[in-house]
């Protein structure tokens, strides 16, 4: 279907991935996970292969009728705020206000 933007990238963090603070561990990671091997990887693409990328797979406590997913993922602070900030233009407001509670504190490890 050839090359994807990075708006539609954008789109699919949107509906899609994750970015989530750990607190017990004071770092931040990006995350998407898909049974859609294949969109997953065209993310993948658009981010220019930035990240990790881990073909299909399963958890052996998913039951039987779960699918098996791929999963994106970094949990490297500055490819996080790399990422973060190519994305953040396309972003809706809650995506936005959590980019930027990632941007603060990326902003105050700096010091």
């Amino acid at each position: 279907t050839g090359p994807k933007s990075i708006e539609w990238a954008a789109g699919l963090f949107e509906g899609e991935g994750c970015l989530t603070y750990i607190k017990s561990e004071d770092k931040w990671q990006m995350k998407m996970k898909m049974t859609d091997e294949d969109v997953i990887w065209d993310f993948y693409i658009a981010m220019n292969y930035k990240g990790q990328m881990y073909g299909l797979r399963k958890a052996p406590s998913d039951p039987a009728n779960y699918k098996p997913y791929a999963v994106w993922q970094t949990g490297r602070r500055d490819l996080i705020f790399e990422l973060c900030a190519q994305l953040f233009p396309y972003m809706g407001n809650r995506r936005r206000a959590k980019i930027q509670e990632f941007f603060n504190w990326y902003m105050e490890k700096q010091k």
